[in-house]
């Protein structure tokens, strides 16, 4: 069964970005779908996937335009 989350790293590859522009924006709050799980930071996959569909947006304009 796959997992329901995806660790930051994995999450910033597949958007293609950096992980310290990641970070800046987990920070800035910029980026759905990131959810705290004790002291770990995940990425809600479903979240993901629709971001990479173009059906969500960030607030750094990632998932507009994009398709699969």
């Amino acid at each position: 069964m796959e997992s329901r989350t995806l660790d930051l790293p994995e999450t910033f590859r597949q958007l293609g970005i950096s992980r310290g522009h990641g970070y800046k924006r987990v920070r800035q709050r910029a980026l759905p779908g990131v959810i705290r799980l004790g002291s770990r930071l995940r990425m809600s996959r479903a979240v993901l996937e629709r971001i990479l569909a173009g059906e969500e947006t960030t607030e750094t304009g990632l998932g507009e335009g994009q398709s699969q």
